[in-house]
């Protein structure tokens, strides 16, 4: 059964959304455009989930209906900020205080060799210095699971 999800993806422009010129040009569009992009992609997968999923009798279709109903609840989320964005120096400005107000997003990104650069988070300093290309880590707060594609709500992670 087939899921959608570009959200990992569009959380890159987190960090242009803040940037004046940048954010009305580029990152406010291309949040707009992918936010559409998710609207479509998930209903139509919503829909085959429901058709086929019920049909074939699959265990985890109630799951795929779901995950792909958050990606258009995802896509209209998209829309909205992109268009926030898409406003000179105001919509930045928005921006920057929901930023502010909801919390940090933490980027796990790859250095130039594959190896995982870890994010400053109070629950990942056992793993700080360590080369390492995956991360499991499970605690009351934080689950992790960069093998799987597991990561907490609110980061990105850029896989090889």
């Amino acid at each position: 059964m087939l899921t959608f999800s570009i959200e990992n993806r569009v959380k890159t422009l987190n960090e242009w959304d803040t940037v004046p010129i940048a954010s009305t040009l580029y990152s406010g569009p291309s949040r707009v455009l992918s936010g559409v992009i998710q609207i479509v992609v998930g209903a139509i997968f919503t829909a085959l989930a429901i058709v086929f999923g019920s049909c074939a009798g699959l265990s985890t279709w109630k799951r795929k209906i779901v995950s792909n109903a958050r990606e258009v609840g995802h896509g209209v989320g998209n829309i909205v900020r992109g268009c926030v964005a898409t406003i000179p120096l105001g919509g930045n400005g928005l921006i920057c205080l929901y930023e502010k107000c909801f919390g940090k997003t933490y980027y796990l990104r790859r250095d130039s060799q594959g190896f995982l650069i870890i994010p400053d988070h109070p629950e990942l300093k056992m793993f700080m210095g360590a080369k390492t290309k995956n991360i499991y880590s499970c605690s009351n707060t934080l689950f992790i699971d960069t093998k799987n594609g597991v990561i907490p709500r609110g980061w990105v992670y850029e896989p090889e």
